[in-house]
């Protein structure tokens, strides 16, 4: 093998490595509470940046980044008693020919804290996040992330007799364009469990 060739796997690699860890921390800074932990995760000099949690709808830009983040999603999930554990599993990252842009998909497996205007309640969830990177200044970041939802459910009733409770939508946080695809796990259909995992280019 020629030491190009070489280089070019390890940085490969490495890349993908990278990338995990990202993915990593996201989740760890979401599951804590530190959304501003989770903002400086995502690209800053991007134009294409966005984010789409569920049937949250479509932010976009740094500002619909931090907007979506640090007012809608601390306000549901920060605080006492908050609980967002959401589990990722059987990764699949394609790095770009160039090296410079990525795609990842994982599988999601959660249990979380929700509120309504009687209390807290817990919930499953199971989703797939379908995600683009890109590097920024030599490090990874986020340029794309959107969270699928097949089903969140109530603790007590399961998916197949609830699939889907607790918006991801919050009122007064308007989101810069309408979600581009919400259709939760159907007990009577046959479901499409998007995404599908990012091929390599040819």
């Amino acid at each position: 093998m020629a030491q190009q060739e070489m280089e070019a796997r390890m940085t490969r690699l490495e890349d993908i490595h990278e990338i995990m860890n990202l993915q990593g921390r996201y989740n760890h800074f979401t599951a804590i509470g530190n959304f501003n932990g989770v903002v400086d995760l995502f690209a800053k000099k991007e134009q294409k940046v966005r984010a789409e949690i569920a049937d949250s709808g479509v932010y976009e830009g740094f500002e619909g980044i931090k907007r979506l983040f640090l007012k809608g999603v601390e306000s549901k999930h920060g605080g006492r008693g908050g609980l967002g554990l959401l589990m990722i599993m059987t990764p699949v990252i394609e790095i770009s020919r160039e090296g410079k842009t990525a795609k990842g998909m994982w599988h999601t497996l959660g249990c979380h804290t929700l509120r309504n205007e009687t209390g807290p309640y817990a919930v499953w969830s199971q989703g797939k996040y379908d995600n683009e990177f890109v590097k920024e200044d030599g490090k990874w970041k986020i340029r794309s992330l959107h969270w699928y939802v097949n089903f969140t459910t109530p603790f007590e009733e399961g998916w197949v007799k609830k699939p889907f409770v607790g918006s991801a939508t919050q009122a007064g946080f308007n989101p810069d364009r309408p979600s581009t695809y919400h259709m939760p796990y159907n007990p009577d259909a046959f479901n499409p469990y998007l995404p599908a995992p990012p091929e390599p280019e040819e």
